[in-house]
């Protein structure tokens, strides 16, 4: 049995529940859970407005750090005591969209090879969002789900390590591939938007704008070295750039999921240039593009999913740039609350008020 933040229903809370674990299979490991953010991808999925990542009744939560506490008896990268960060970009290595390279979008990627569920709840099956489930206690989760983090690294900030901050600099450095000299413009500054200024940094971008509608958040910004704060809410964000760069930007990413923000960052673009989707849109909404300014003036407009990460391989590397002082954590965290405050932080974020709000165990 573990404690597990459970959503019932579509709309409804999350309550806090006494669930079951199955034992583990050969390729499974049971992970003793530090620590969970919470991501709007939670919050969009709560409100009804991600359709088809999960079903309730359904665990929550795919930002996890932890420690393993079991291992399943083929199991051979991970040993009992290791400290862990898990990610729902798990892939098999073998469909075409591994062998070309585009591990992040694994076309087996939500297939689970059991014939039985991991969760239930009074004998029913309980769904894990990415195949992880983190706001519980105790996840149980393939071995393909989860990579190895250094000792020393704290585990409530790796957690961050997951979500945040490899969908935001892994879009930057994966997606973009961000040369030194360039602008950069980023739309929304909360967790993947700082992400996507620092990593901009990081890559020796000379001018890095910020977009946001809150002015505590346009201050971090500054933090993760964004160069020019950008206040949206004089509707006037278009013009402001392009009259700060006389032609437009080099690259811009959307990390909201707002149309209009996409749209205001496929018009800021330099001729040539490409505008990234970073931030995930309600299902259903649709953007406008401008045919003829696409056209004429080469414009691109890219999706990125989780940063086009390979996790396996981004995770070390961020935790390194951490441990080596180049990678801000620290400054992500809004708040550590306890399973039993999701709903409160969950209304928290929906006001824009935290940064990230991480359950800690």
């Amino acid at each position: 049995m573990t404690l597990a933040s459970v959503i019932l229903e579509i709309g409804a809370p999350v309550t806090v529940e006494n669930i079951e674990l199955d034992e583990p299979l050969p390729n499974e490991v049971v992970v003793k859970v530090a620590a969970c953010g919470l991501c709007h991808s939670d919050l969009t999925i709560m409100r009804g407005k991600m359709a088809g990542a999960v079903a309730p009744p359904a665990v929550l939560g795919h930002e996890v750090s932890g420690v393993v506490e079991r291992v399943g008896s083929a199991v051979t990268e991970f040993v009992v005591g290791d400290h862990v960060v898990a990610c729902n970009s798990r892939y098999c290595g073998k469909c075409p969209q591994c062998l070309d390279g585009f591990t992040n979008m694994c076309q087996n990627r939500r297939v689970v090879p059991r014939d039985r569920a991991r969760l239930t709840l009074n004998g029913e099956p309980i769904a894990q969002l990415g195949n992880l489930g983190g706001f519980a206690e105790t996840i149980l989760v393939g071995e393909d789900s989860l990579v190895k983090v250094p000792d020393e690294l704290p585990l409530d900030l790796a957690a961050l390590l997951s979500c945040a901050v490899m969908t935001g600099a892994g879009s930057v450095m994966n997606g973009a591939q961000v040369k030194a000299g360039t602008t950069v413009a980023v739309f929304g500054c909360g967790g993947i938007g700082l992400n996507a200024i620092q990593a901009a940094k990081l890559s020796g971008a000379r001018r890095i704008f910020a977009i946001d509608v809150a002015e505590d958040k346009l201050a971090l910004a500054a933090e993760f070295g964004a160069t020019d704060l950008i206040d949206a809410r004089d509707g006037k964000t278009v013009e402001n750039i392009l009259a700060a760069t006389g032609v437009g930007v080099d690259y811009s990413f959307e990390c909201i999921g707002l149309p209009s923000a996409i749209e205001d960052a496929i018009a800021i673009l330099r001729p040539g240039r490409t505008a990234y989707m970073v931030g995930v849109p309600a299902t259903g909404r649709e953007v406008k593009v401008p045919a003829q300014d696409m056209i004429f003036n080469g414009k691109q407009l890219k999706g990125v999913l989780m940063g086009a990460n390979n996790f396996k391989r981004d995770i070390p590397i961020l935790a390194d740039l951490y441990l080596r002082g180049l990678l801000k954590l620290d400054e992500l965290v809004g708040e550590r609350i306890q399973l039993d405050q999701l709903n409160e932080a969950v209304v928290r974020m929906e006001s824009g008020g935290v940064a990230r709000s991480i359950v800690v165990f």
